[in-house]
């Protein structure tokens, strides 16, 4: 059995680069935009289980669909991954947007607009922890300057290490 990986992207430039970790990792797995098996090699599903999760799609085929949330403080960015190449690959419960965005300002990310989200990204990543059978941890995708990826992408962080604290195997 495959080890599962939640990956988290948040900010503008997170979801930027997020965007293009999977289509990378579609080309990998020979599945198309929307998450369908469309490659020549069985190899390529080997361990598609560790980002992915298999869905029924139609009654008939088996979707792939990414184990993946998708946070900004602003809506522009997942709207625009949403309406996208690769928008319908996504569960649509995995965006979460806030309304004022953090204005390049890493203090509002981490204790105004993004300290308002946080339990709500908690809630988006305990539900997807509980739909792995067998955890292997997190990937985080953000900047490191600006406002959400590096203020809210802080406040992720000090707040999945407070969690984990509490798992020992997982620490």
């Amino acid at each position: 059995m495959p080890r599962e990986i939640i990956n988290i992207q948040a900010g503008q430039a997170g979801n930027q680069v997020g965007e293009s970790f999977w289509s990378m990792l579609l080309a990998e797995h020979g599945l198309d935009d929307d998450g369908l098996y469309k490659g020549n090699d069985q190899l390529q599903l080997d361990r598609v289980g560790v980002y992915f999760t298999e869905v029924e799609h139609a009654g008939q085929s088996t979707k792939y669909v990414p184990r993946s949330v998708q946070v900004d403080l602003e809506a522009s960015v997942l709207d625009r991954i949403r309406g996208g190449k690769i928008g319908s690959l996504f569960r649509p419960d995995t965006f979460l947007a806030g309304s004022t965005g953090a204005g390049n300002n890493w203090a509002k990310g981490f204790y105004t607009e993004g300290a308002e989200m946080i339990e709500s990204v908690l809630e988006m990543m305990r539900r997807q922890s509980e739909n792995c059978d067998a955890l292997q941890g997190f990937q985080m995708i953000h900047s490191l300057g600006g406002g959400t990826g590096a203020g809210l992408g802080s406040l992720m962080l000090s707040k999945f290490r407070e969690v984990v604290s509490f798992f020992p195997t997982m620490s």
